[in-house]
């Protein structure tokens, strides 16, 4: 359908590179030790403009078939040896694409992988696999209830969009510009951690 008033998406990756930052403080790394992963060509743009957010190389994920009648090939374009990798996606259902790709990356050297997720749907077994698989953690907003996943996985780290949801309710009200939410996040969207 069509509407007749103005409608503004909202972005959660500037938190989910907050999130990311903060654990690179934590860890006591730098962007150089950092690479950030698209789990297909389709997410490259995402990944591209969240790489360049924390200042660090891209690596892509390209499956294709070479024969007909052959099984897909997973090709990585970009070099992971020794870095920790960022695999950042913006839904994730069965979470078997980023188990994946994690699996992968450690068979081509990589020392951790960290998953970033804007929705995570978590269908059954997704919980089974996030904790079954290479990744250390998978971050993700509570743009859909994490609640009871998160009792159930202990490798998620569910970040807060209320923050910014507020922050932006906050902007129209007084008129002000939506789009500097998403290039650095004021102080009063800043995230926090959700329950769990």
């Amino acid at each position: 359908g069509f509407a007749s008033y103005p409608i503004d998406n909202m972005y959660a990756l500037p938190l989910l590179a907050q999130e990311i930052e903060r654990l690179m403080e934590e860890r006591g790394i730098s962007s150089d030790d950092l690479v950030v992963v698209s789990p297909d060509v389709g997410g490259a743009k995402r990944a591209s403009a969240f790489a360049k957010k924390l200042h660090a190389p891209l690596a892509i994920f390209s499956r294709q078939r070479r024969r007909a009648h052959e099984a897909t090939e997973v090709d990585l374009v970009g070099e992971v040896d020794g870095k920790t990798c960022i695999v950042i996606d913006d839904i994730a259902d069965s979470c078997e694409t980023l188990c994946v790709s994690a699996s992968k990356l450690k068979a081509r050297g990589a020392k951790a992988v960290i998953g970033a997720v804007v929705h995570g749907v978590f269908s059954d077994p997704a919980c089974e696999n996030i904790t079954n698989s290479d990744m250390e953690c998978l971050i993700v907003t509570d743009t859909i209830p994490m609640e009871d996943k998160a009792k159930r996985c202990p490798k998620l780290q569910v970040v807060s969009v209320a923050p910014l949801l507020a922050a932006a309710i906050g902007r129209i009200h007084s008129s002000e510009s939506l789009s500097a939410l998403f290039e650095a996040l004021p102080s009063e969207a800043l995230p926090s951690k959700a329950p769990g």
